[in-house]
């Protein structure tokens, strides 16, 4: 018996640390109980909520992690590159794009006429505006520290503007694959946030 739990592999270490993630879910609940006290739309609710669980995690990953400084971030704060504004802006293009696909698909795909998605709707014509504007300084930033700065959102960008000849498909491919899962589980994982808040106001 000894043997084979000496021979068994260890574990790699989490990337997370759980009293972080458990800060989160303590802001979470605690924003929860709050809204029971106030007056709220439930998309917005919702919303802060679902700020209020991210935030605590966001920043004590930053300040005790310090995930910013891993090497799978891809960025080296030493670079410091002059802005390369066509990169940029064919990066801002490949996301833009990116959110005119996904609409496409939800106007063409009945099931998402559903009036059971109408709180999801409502939550992009709320953020999705702000997030554009935001993606704007993002990308200014993040591509003049990005070790391969050709990223996913660059090759989206070469994919929409049809210069084809310079795409990296795999990378692409990739990129698709990921933004139909969060295309796919965003609808219902939000409309189920914003059934659970009313339900809890309402208790």
């Amino acid at each position: 018996m000894s043997t084979s739990l000496a021979a068994r592999p260890m574990l790699p270490p989490s990337c997370t640390s759980f009293p972080i993630a458990l800060s989160g879910s303590v802001a979470f609940l605690a924003a929860l109980f709050a809204l029971r006290f106030a007056q709220m739309e439930s998309v917005a609710a919702a919303l802060l909520v679902l700020c209020a669980y991210a935030l605590p995690i966001v920043m004590l990953d930053l300040l005790l992690l310090r995930t910013y400084a891993r090497a799978t971030t891809g960025l080296d704060y030493a670079i410091g590159n002059a802005i390369n504004w066509r990169r940029v802006s064919v990066k801002l293009v490949g996301l833009y794009g990116t959110f005119a696909a996904l609409a496409a698909l939800y106007w063409m795909i009945p099931e998402y006429h559903k009036e059971f998605y109408q709180p999801c709707w409502d939550m992009l014509r709320l953020v999705v505006p702000y997030l554009c504007m935001a993606a704007v300084p993002y990308f200014v930033w993040i591509d003049a520290r990005q070790r391969a700065p050709e990223d996913a959102f660059y090759q989206a960008g070469l994919g929409v503007l049809g210069q084809w000849p310079e795409l990296d498909r795999a990378t692409l491919w990739q990129y698709i694959l990921g933004w139909l899962v969060k295309g796919f589980f965003v609808p219902l994982m939000f409309v189920n946030v914003v059934h659970t808040v009313t339900y809890v106001r309402g208790a």
